[in-house]
């Protein structure tokens, strides 16, 4: 890695960093810019007085909507979700704003505008989650105004770990958990046949004989969650700078694994009921047991990225010129080549800031009534 002025710090990396995109070493590296996160220019200014602004627009919105969501555990993450896409985007943000062209003014303008009328719908109807999705809205944004320091894409990317934290219409992510547990119960009861250790299944309750019930929602809510490993999926592929598709390969796999995960936990728990009367299923035990899982799922889904960059990794075409033109090979190098920070500066154009500040004085009259609610109670 290499430091360059301290006017534009950057980030290089030869050849075989930019093929192997070890997780390890990018986040190293990005820690190794917390000796000049300080060091603040006026882009980390706009884009800490941005968020500054987004987030009291939105504070009543916040204030309903987080109350709620932690009363979910398997939601409970979102602390750790929202302060690493802030980190993120303060140790990645270019000095620079976006080329002109580079993004498109209507897109912005009707991301505002969707903001702005989720916002409205949220305040008529006093719904937290429509007001959070204008938040999410306006937050991606005004991230479009913002480069990363890769000069291959701006910010708007770093909305990924906020976006987990939507919780889906309909009630679907607990449609998602029940679904999870009906596997699990189903799996961890052929692996104790597998064991010989006997029980009954009762829908998602495993009951050994001559032990207590044990029922499968204990293993599959909390820190143990499908959405917790999705997030650490997210994270993975964010920290190496993979392209969205490949985020969304391996959190496919995040899904695999936390059924994996589940099956062991339940299998686990069962077996040393069983073999050596020890009772995992409540207390510090069982808070032990499911950290435990959770870090052996976490090793799982790094090796399947090793194992997904193995099975679709780019294809090195620097010494044949014929190959270089390939239409077919400089689309699939795009999509599982991971971006690389580069040198040089970039014009200017901060037009997207007018729209968003427009947008936002507009929500902020919207949301009134909700800060009156807060302000009251």
């Amino acid at each position: 890695m290499q430091l360059l002025a301290p006017a534009g710090v950057r980030r290089h990396y030869n050849r075989s960093d930019r093929h192997q995109g070890h997780w390890l070493r990018h986040w190293l590296s990005d820690l190794t810019l917390l000796q000049m996160a300080f060091s603040v220019d006026s882009t980390k200014i706009r884009l800490a007085l941005f968020l500054l602004l987004v987030a009291v627009v939105f504070a009543p919105i916040h204030i309903f909507y987080f109350e709620g969501l932690w009363t979910r555990e398997h939601y409970q993450f979102f602390p750790i979700a929202i302060f690493s896409a802030i980190a993120l985007m303060w140790l990645r943000v270019d000095s620079k704003v976006p080329q002109p062209g580079r993004v498109s003014i209507a897109l912005v303008a009707g991301m505002v505008t969707a903001s702005v009328i989720a916002t409205a719908f949220a305040s008529y109807w006093n719904s937290p989650w429509l007001g959070f999705i204008g938040f999410v809205l306006m937050l991606a944004a005004g991230l479009c105004g913002f480069l990363d320091e890769s000069g291959d894409r701006t910010l708007v990317y770093l909305i990924i770990p906020i976006l987990l934290i939507v919780r889906p219409p309909l009630n679907l992510d607990l449609s998602a958990i029940q679904g999870l547990q009906r596997i699990t119960s189903f799996f961890a009861s052929n692996v104790l046949d597998l064991l010989k250790v006997d029980h009954i299944r009762n829908g998602n309750i495993l009951e050994p004989y001559g032990e207590v019930p044990l029922m499968v929602e204990e293993a599959c809510s909390g820190v143990q969650s499908l959405f917790t490993l999705l997030f650490l999926a997210a994270m993975v592929g964010i920290i190496n700078r993979h392209r969205l598709f490949r985020i969304i390969v391996l959190m496919s796999a995040a899904v695999l694994a936390a059924g994996l995960m589940n099956v062991l936990r339940v299998t686990a728990i069962a077996a040393a009921a069983v073999w050596f009367d020890v009772d995992l299923a409540v207390g510090v035990a069982h808070e032990v047991t499911g950290y435990v899982v959770l870090i052996v799922a976490t090793l799982l889904l790094v090796s399947a990225d090793r194992l997904i960059y193995f099975t679709i990794a780019p294809i090195d075409s620097s010494a044949d010129a014929v190959m270089q033109a390939n239409p077919f090979l400089k689309s699939w190098n795009w999509f599982t080549r991971p971006t690389v920070p580069v040198s040089g500066t970039k014009p200017g154009n901060s037009a997207t800031f007018k729209i968003i500040i427009a947008g936002l004085i507009v929500c902020l009259a919207l949301l009134i009534p909700q800060f009156a609610a807060v302000l009251r109670a």
